[in-house]
């Protein structure tokens, strides 16, 4: 969120809050309306962005809240509508974009995507290993191509 404009800050600040929410919460119902709710601030910026870096950090975090709304309710267009979000922008090295195929191919189990995503986001100048400590990436560290990537940084 490193310079972006105020309302953009702001924004993004409340999405995560009803993403916080929605992960506090138990009720199903109530997980979604959080994450609908998050949806919509989103959409909404993403029509006024006024500059590519917003447009990547608001597509970003949309790319979460759809995630999100997968894990929350196991429905594979989620997954569609995230991939419609993130794909266009793939070419970005904004690491939140990159971060967000990363997931995506590992829910949908796309192993060879799966290993382009998390290649491209290590060689980003906003990695940090400890962004693929999530669920669904649990298997990772396990997987020969992933060692063989950080092996560098282990020495």
């Amino acid at each position: 969120m490193a310079d972006v404009a105020p309302d953009t800050a702001t924004t993004l600040t409340r999405v995560q809050l009803r993403q916080a929410l929605a992960n506090l919460s138990v009720q199903k119902g109530e997980q979604i309306h959080f994450l609908s709710e998050a949806a919509v601030l989103l959409e909404v910026a993403l029509m006024e962005a006024g500059n590519p870096q917003q447009r990547d950090d608001i597509a970003a975090q949309l790319g979460s809240v759809y995630l999100q709304f997968y894990l929350v309710t196991h429905e594979a267009r989620y997954l569609t509508v995230t991939g419609h979000i993130l794909r266009p922008l793939s070419a970005s090295a904004h690491a939140g974009i990159l971060l967000g195929l990363v997931r995506l191919a590992a829910l949908k189990q796309e192993p060879a995507l799966l290993r382009h995503w998390v290649t491209r986001l290590s060689a980003s100048p906003q990695f940090d290993w400890d962004l693929l400590d999530m669920p669904e990436l649990a298997h990772v560290p396990t997987l020969p191509w992933f060692q063989a990537l950080r092996q560098p940084q282990l020495h």
